[in-house]
């Protein structure tokens, strides 16, 4: 049998306005390893925890759309903290299929990963597992400055059906002169992308010259359960 990925002696903050998911996250995480549980509703609620005395939080699993303070907020205050909060705690996003045009920012924000809702075991358990488990490549905190999370936010805050924020160009970019067309399975961690990856909505999701980390492929896998499969891409040759 294998060892849990969590134990009790790890704290886990849950950040959720629905009381309903909160209790299904909890329910799940004490099945993974009964680590310590600390629940806010919002992310001005989460920020107050992981600045509270003694706070060590081993990883975050957070909605995006809430009140007050919504997950891209957080996640964004997260990743350019400097001083109070540590920048590199891992994150897993819950989402919904209507949230699928904020997963841009929340990847130029450096989210772990992606579970949509309703939460099951099985997912947040493989989640869990590979944001634990897998090398970390994070920028310094003052990159995350220049992700723009304003249009997202906005969208979230007024319930505006953001999973449709425009239509994507109907004309293809033509093949780069420079590029290779790959089936995600087939890519190389260390592929650089000879052309841009955009969601249905015509959201970016990855520029062209980005590194394809472990990490950024396994994000890209993960968007298939948000109904956003990125079959294949475009990698420098």
């Amino acid at each position: 049998m294998s060892a849990p990925i969590l134990t009790p002696a790890d704290s886990v903050l849950v950040v959720d306005d629905e009381q309903f998911c909160r209790q299904i996250v909890g329910r799940i995480l004490r099945e993974l390893g009964n680590p310590e549980i600390v629940f806010a509703k919002n992310g001005s609620e989460a920020i107050a925890a992981m600045m509270a005395p003694g706070a060590d939080f081993r990883i975050i699993v957070s909605d995006f759309n809430m009140p007050v303070k919504n997950g891209l907020d957080l996640l964004k205050t997260i990743r350019t903290s400097t001083s109070f909060i540590r920048h590199d705690i891992p994150f897993v996003m819950l989402t919904g299929l209507a949230d699928r045009a904020v997963v841009g920012a929340a990847m130029a924000l450096d989210t772990d990963s992606f579970v949509v809702k309703p939460v099951s075991k099985a997912a947040l358990e493989s989640r869990i597992n590979r944001a634990l488990s897998e090398p970390r490549d994070l920028k310094h905190p003052k990159a995350y400055n220049e992700v723009d999370i304003t249009e997202a936010s906005s969208g979230l805050l007024s319930h505006d059906p953001i999973g449709q924020a425009r239509k994507p160009d109907p004309k293809a970019p033509p093949a780069p002169a420079n590029g290779q067309r790959m089936t995600l399975n087939a890519v190389k961690p260390g592929s650089i992308l000879a052309q841009e990856i955009r969601g249905p909505g015509g959201e970016l999701l990855l520029a062209c010259g980005v590194e394809l980390s472990p990490r950024l492929l396994a994000r890209l896998k993960d968007l298939t359960t948000l109904k956003m499969p990125i079959d294949s891409v475009w990698v420098q040759t």
